[in-house]
């Protein structure tokens, strides 16, 4: 039920009442005013619409009902005197007032009930403090029907001795607002997406290259239905849009604001359940190949799920990689890299442990490198398309490889306490390998100490080289196989929020992607050596930044509620190729 709210008169009335009261020393029968037509001298009954919920603003009076409920007050000829005591308590008096409602835009008319005479102790600063009365009067439940667009509703109060009162509000009906709006990018072009409201005949979008997008600022497009494609944009500019719905004369209020940069094409891959993360790779042909696992609840236990979806043929195909079962909560985690054959490689942790497996003759090849592994890993091939693992167990951080031709693995940091998977399971650790076959692992000690951590074992032992506060959310590491630079992508403790860290000078330098905030970011580098980063940002939008021009940039490449990881690729062209989540699954994009 909505209430109408109104600037009500019946306090303006008090006052007057109040002052007579004092300066006259009589009763009051009554006030003048209360929004009386004609003549400002004819003495008329004053009414109001109460002021039950007091507006902030015009839009409050916006509603998608198709009636309301009004409540108000009205003079009456035959209330007891104001009185200078508080409280005063009278029986029930009959009113020889009449009120009436009319919507004057539908030519409805009603009788409101009466409510009673009732008296309100009202005070007033160094005066008394006294009770005036009034006629209550209220209408059923949703009786006074609106149409859509404005509707200016009147309410009268007639009687035996003076003429006749009015108060009156605008109230507007729009159909219902839009949701689940979303903007899909392609090669100059926008594909807005919506689920249809059942009472709008028609849809507006507003759009701008502002990030404040809104009905006065924004471009109109008006009349159309979902989908709808905007063509003509321009590539790498980011477009900001929001919907509303329309009946008649009624515009819904605006749906929440999307963005999308054209360049970029987005299409979905495949619908996920549970937790899922998800890794990408690309081939020489600049394919991708997409690895990505979910965990579930069963109601007795937790099944994990993993799978490879590549468009290697031009539609996307799926293969079940792996699945298993756990009497306990096994987070999700996937890793994915093509060896110089493009040969598939996949990593994950299962029920069984740390798993690695090949895609060989239409069949995976799997082999458990340790049973011990708890969760999260990160896997690299080096030049001779050897493997190797970054991983956590309940209490270390390991290292694996089967460089040698069998599986070993090394202890690398040990913890104290033990690891909490659930913490550490969307970017916690990542690793890369240089082109003489050292490792580089970044990880966070956030849950430890409050830090992340490089090491590297290119002198032959692990040796920790660089670290920094951290704060969660997600970190990426990349090598530069040329230059044997290390770059590393982070969430990092205020001031810089996504902060990009490099040794290219032989020293480390921190540098600010997003001064505020960026979630869950992946990081590749081209081959001059400059960073492209995808990211979750605050607001539900998926991120790409790169400083391949000399100076940071980013664009917004879709508005998408995430629920999971990013992950980038670039092909040798130095197109980048991103798989993420949204509410709808996993989805892939890219600027190729």
């Amino acid at each position: 039920m909505w209430a109408v709210v109104h600037t009500s008169l019946q306090s303006a009335y008090g006052l007057a009442a109040a002052l007579m009261l004092l300066l006259t020393l009589v009763a009051c029968d009554g006030g003048n005013g209360g929004g009386g037509g004609g003549d400002s001298h004819v003495d008329t009954y004053w009414v109001s619409i109460r002021e039950t919920n007091p507006p902030t603003s015009p839009d409050q009076r916006i509603v998608q009902e198709s009636a309301i409920q009004l409540y108000g007050s009205a003079e009456c000829d035959n209330c007891p005197p104001d009185e200078v005591s508080c409280p005063a308590d009278h029986p029930p008096q009959p009113s020889t007032i009449n009120v009436t409602w009319t919507n004057r835009t539908t030519g409805e008319t009603g009788i409101p009930f009466f409510n009673g005479i009732v008296g309100s102790c009202i005070c007033i600063p160094f005066f008394p403090c006294f009770v005036s009365y009034s006629h209550e009067w209220y209408t059923r439940p949703f009786e006074v029907g609106l149409a859509y667009g404005e509707n200016l509703i009147a309410v009268t109060a007639s009687g035996p001795s003076k003429a006749s009162g009015t108060d009156s509000i605008r109230v507007t009906r729009v159909p219902g607002t839009v949701g689940n709006l979303t903007a899909a990018p392609g090669k100059q072009q926008v594909t807005l997406i919506w689920d249809p409201v059942p009472d709008a005949a028609s849809y507006n979008i507003y759009w701008s290259t502002s990030r404040g997008v809104s009905k006065a600022t924004g471009t109109l497009i008006a009349g159309v239905t979902s989908p709808y494609t905007q063509t003509g944009l321009v590539d790498g500019q980011t477009y900001y849009y929001i919907v509303t719905s329309v009946r008649d004369a009624g515009e819904s209020l605006p749906s929440g604001i999307v963005a999308a940069t054209p360049g970029w094409m987005a299409e979905s891959v495949a619908t996920t359940t549970g937790r899922t993360i998800t890794s990408i790779a690309t081939d020489s042909a600049g394919k991708a190949h997409i690895h990505y696992a979910n965990s579930a609840s069963t109601g007795t236990g937790w099944s994990f799920q993993s799978y490879y979806v590549t468009n290697v043929t031009g539609t996307w195909s799926s293969l079940l990689v792996d699945q298993s079962s756990s009497p306990s909560y096994l987070e999700a985690n996937a890793n994915i890299a093509l060896d110089s054959l493009n040969t598939v490689h996949v990593s994950f942790v299962n029920s069984s442990g740390l798993t690695h497996a090949i895609y060989a003759s239409g069949a995976w090849l799997r082999e458990v490198v340790d049973a011990s592994a708890s969760c999260n890993a990160s896997l690299a091939l080096d030049a001779a398309n050897k493997a190797h693992i970054a991983y956590f167990t309940q209490t270390s951080l390991r290292y694996a490889t089967n460089r040698s031709g069998a599986w070993t693995n090394v202890v690398i940091d040990e913890f104290q306490s033990p690891v909490n998977c659930g913490e550490r399971s969307r970017g916690s650790l990542s690793l890369g390998m240089d082109a003489a076959g050292a490792a580089h692992i970044a990880y966070e000690r956030h849950y430890l100490d409050g830090s992340i951590r490089y090491l590297t074992n290119r002198g032959g032992s692990w040796t920790v080289s660089w670290s920094q506060a951290y704060r969660g959310g997600g970190l990426s590491l990349a090598v530069d196989p040329t230059r044997g630079t290390v770059h590393i992508v982070n969430t990092s403790n205020f001031p810089v929020g996504l902060a990009y860290a490099h040794n290219v000078s032989g020293t480390w330098t921190v540098e600010a992607i997003e001064v505020c905030c960026g979630f869950f970011p992946s990081l590749s580098l081209d081959t001059a050596g400059r960073a492209h980063v995808s990211y979750d940002f605050p607001g539900d939008e998926l991120r790409y930044a790169s400083n391949s021009s000399g100076t940071w940039h980013s664009t917004t490449i879709q508005s998408v509620a995430s629920m999971g990881n990013t992950d980038i690729a670039l092909d040798s062209q130095g197109n980048a190729h991103i798989s993420y989540l949204s509410q709808e699954g996993l989805r892939y994009t890219t600027n190729k």
